[in-house]
């Protein structure tokens, strides 16, 4: 019986638990929706830079996220899923593990908060990983400084998407020569997975590729790693995935105030504003508080601050079309992140630049 109730908590856990913004789970694929729809945005520019989107809300989102993506042909919005699940669990046995190891993340990022300690889930829904869902990291980090780290983020994927990263690099050799605020969220002196130890699961050695390649679907088997061209071709379409994730996320009003701070906190609409404050997980403004949920909805779209003749901040099926072009284009990882931080966050322009 003990078994048994394990398992129902395990099942219910891993269909409810708020694994991400606008509420996406098996039965409501939003993010893979807004990929796909900026994917035939782009298309249909025909190798002009998309410079308007819009015209996919209401009714083609709400039919997109609808869909079955198990065609390879929508493998990028496969990918878009992975910072919700970046250990590939969601399938079959896996849900049981994706539940049973979700219901015991708090406790395990509190008392073993390095993403070595606490896992990738775990850390990028309650630790200091949350800027993959443009959110921020840990109480009282200021807009600037999750602003910071979503940049870097940026410079990051999009760097290994478009190759100019080379993902075969020794994991702790490139963060250690970093010394940036992602560098402190992805890596410690003593990480776990240096090749210089023999405790932890395998791989004992993670390249930069490592973690865009893990794949923990089994209940009870150590995860497996995609290697060889697969594994290139898959780390460059996961990062770019984990990008969109991020840039698509920062438009929930549940992560992200955007626009006037005494507006309706959280609403399922998205607004084209700059950023100007983003909530914590765990914090006050966590998940689950103040109608929280309410905003992880299907999102409407607000004609006025999104109309494309006036705003300077894209929505976010525009934006995710427009860094696409980008990456087909071969602009740099430079150019990628400076576009996000005029045209996803709203921010000024800066002399710094995130790799």
């Amino acid at each position: 019986m003990r078994l048994i109730a394990m398992t129902l908590v395990a099942l219910i856990t891993a269909h409810s638990a708020p694994a991400n913004a606008y509420k996406i789970h098996p039965s409501l694929a939003i993010h893979e929706a807004m990929t796909a729809l900026a994917e035939n945005c782009l298309e249909s520019y025909q190798g002009a830079e998309p410079y308007d989107c819009s015209g996919y809300y209401p009714e083609h989102l709400e039919y997109f996220a609808n869909l079955d993506f198990s065609n390879p042909v929508y493998n990028l919005s496969v990918a878009s899923r992975w910072s919700d699940d970046p250990q590939r669990m969601n399938r079959g046995l896996g849900y049981l593990r994706f539940g049973l190891v979700f219901i015991g993340c708090r406790s395990r990022v509190d008392n073993h908060p390095g993403l070595d300690d606490s896992g990738l889930l775990c850390n990028s829904h309650f630790g200091r990983l949350q800027f993959l869902h443009a959110m921020a990291s840990v109480g009282g980090e200021t807009t600037e400084q999750t602003a910071a780290l979503m940049l870097q983020w940026t410079g990051f994927t999009y760097g290994l998407a478009s190759g100019e990263i080379d993902h075969q690099q020794n994991y702790c050799r490139y963060f250690e020569g970093r010394g940036d605020a992602l560098a402190a969220a992805m890596w410690r002196p003593d990480f776990r997975y240096c090749g210089d130890r023999t405790d932890g699961p395998a791989p004992d050695q993670w390249t930069l590729g490592t973690p865009f390649l893990l794949r923990c679907a089994s209940l009870v088997s150590p995860c497996q790693e995609t290697v060889w061209d697969a594994g290139r071709r898959e780390v460059r379409v996961t990062a770019m995935g984990a990008l969109l994730h991020m840039v698509q996320d920062s438009f929930s009003q549940s992560h992200v105030a955007r626009g006037d701070l005494t507006s309706p906190r959280y609403e399922a609409r998205i607004r084209c504003l700059p950023a100007e404050r983003f909530y914590n997980f765990n914090g006050e403004d966590g998940r689950g508080q103040d109608g929280h949920s309410a905003a992880d909805q299907l999102p409407q779209y607000d004609t006025e601050s999104c109309n494309a003749a006036i705003r300077t901040v894209d929505d976010p099926i525009t934006a995710s079309a427009r860094l696409l072009w980008m990456l087909d284009q071969g602009h740099s990882s430079e150019q990628a992140v400076a576009y996000v931080r005029a045209h996803v966050l709203g921010l000024p322009p800066s002399s710094e630049t995130a790799r």
